[in-house]
Order: C-alpha cells, then structure tokens, then sequence
C-alpha cells in the first residue's frame, strides 16, 4: 500500500522514482528533503463492482442501498486512498451507520481486487484501473459519481538518494509526455483532477 511504500522509503530502502497512489505522501516526501520534483501523473477513477448484475437505470445511492445484506470489500482507508475514497462515497451518501458492519477491508485494492477474482465478496469498490487491466472481471460495475469522493491524485516523485539519477529522471520526463498520457488515460486513469 502507499502508506507501507512511504515508510519504506523513509527508512532508506533504495527506490529511484515512488509512483504514489495518492499526492499526500510525495508531499510528506518532499517537505522532509527525500525528494527532487513531484507532479500528478494519473488520477484514480473509483468503481463500485457487484457479482450480481443491477439496473444502471437507478441512482448510485440506490444501487449501494442493495448491498445492505452483502459484504463490501473496501481497500484499507488507513492506507490505502482508494480505501479513503469508498470511506468518503460511503458517508457522503449518509450510508455509513447502515453499512459499517457489511465492510471488509483490504490491505489495499490489488487485495480487494483478489477478492472479486475470487468471489470471496458480493461487492466492492476498486479502481478502474485494475478492470481495465484484468480485462474479462465476471460481474458488473459502475464508475462512481465523481462528486462523492475527493479526487484520487497520484503523484510521481524522483527520489534525491537514487542510485540511477539518471535512468529515474529520464522515467519521470517520459510520464510527462502526450503519447504516455494517452496510454495512462486508456489505462483507466484521468491526467487532470
């Protein structure tokens, strides 16, 4: 998870570049001297997957009120930002007191994600990303309603103690071009928050 990576590297393990899932810890990284330069490469796109199918003709707030006798998988919130943001959907939608006690949390989305593949859940929230990325997931899913969570800002940040400068500068310059923006893009990510 982020928040494992971030302590990681704190304590000197030898990373060139740290490809955050969030903006909070490169930040974090910075301000205490660990790092060079950080900008927001993608930005995560939330979804809400159900192994059974449901009618994307009903609100997002009707579709999650079906999940009341369903266990939800959700990333950590403590480390995970994708777990922040099902955290926030949850309560923005003044569904926390009736929900609290179906969630499972995962270390982090590749966990929960495992969890689908597995059909160890009902339902859960994950990013976009990984189903793109896995491609045929069996179930459905909806994009979450942008308004309901913070926007999912990942943050690149060059590390000042790399030991291949030049290598990690070069990675970091080529997530800046157009044609990588429009891979990240069709990896299910947004570039601008």
């Amino acid at each position: 998870s982020t928040v494992n990576l971030y302590h990681q590297i704190l304590n000197g393990a030898p990373f060139d570049l740290f490809l955050s899932a969030d903006s909070k810890h490169p930040s974090l990284l910075q301000a205490n001297g660990f790092g060079e330069e950080t900008f927001t490469y993608a930005c995560g796109k939330l979804v809400f997957w159900s192994k059974k199918p449901f009618s994307i003709e009903k609100t997002f707030k009707e579709i999650l009120s079906n999940s009341f006798n369903s266990y939800i998988a959700i990333p950590n919130p403590k480390t995970a930002p994708y777990g922040v943001a099902a955290n926030e959907v949850i309560s923005n939608l003044g569904m926390y007191n009736e929900l609290k006690s179906n969630l499972i949390r995962g270390i982090n989305v590749s966990q929960v994600v495992h969890f689908v593949k597995t059909k160890s859940v009902d339902r859960a929230f994950i990013a976009l990303s990984q189903v793109k990325y896995l491609n045929k997931l069996e179930g459905q899913y909806t994009k979450v309603p942008k308004d309901l969570y913070h926007p999912i800002k990942q943050d690149v940040i060059l590390l000042r103690n790399s030991k291949n400068k030049k290598v990690a500068r070069d990675f970091f310059y080529f997530l800046t071009k157009n044609k990588t923006k429009d891979i990240i893009q069709k990896s299910g990510y947004d570039i601008n928050c």
